[in-house]
């Protein structure tokens, strides 16, 4: 007879042995999306003390980490999001400072300080 492929979670299991079979990575992924970024529940001193990552810490402390204990990128900062808000940023303060050295015609113009940019652009509103 062929055997029946094994469903996931069967009661035959028990409660405990589906939480503890390793999930496919194309699950892993999904279910990492579904969790919220500890970053983004923490309030203000947790973000700046990095507080936030201490659930994470203790778990490496007592193994070793896999892809699927870390949270999922949060949407606001991955890579295109995080690009496309410098370009806007920057393109917002360098039409400033063009608007600012074409009214004043200053021998030595102003520059965009991309410092400057930096801060009002990743720091938190």
């Amino acid at each position: 007879q062929p055997q029946q492929p094994q469903q996931a979670g069967t009661a035959s299991e028990g409660r405990g042995a589906a939480a503890r079979r390793r999930p496919t990575q194309a699950g892993s992924m999904a279910d990492r999306g579904a969790r919220r970024h500890p970053m983004e529940r923490a309030g203000l001193l947790s973000w700046m003390t990095l507080h936030w990552l201490n659930p994470l810490i203790r778990l490496g402390a007592r193994k070793p980490l896999e892809m699927n204990d870390l949270p999922s990128v949060p949407q606001a900062l991955r890579v295109e999001e995080l690009g496309k808000r410098l370009a806007h940023v920057y393109r917002a303060e360098r039409d400033k400072v063009d608007a600012y050295n074409r009214k004043h015609s200053p021998k030595k113009p102003k520059k965009v300080i991309f410092l400057l940019v930096l801060l009002k652009c990743f720091v938190r509103e």
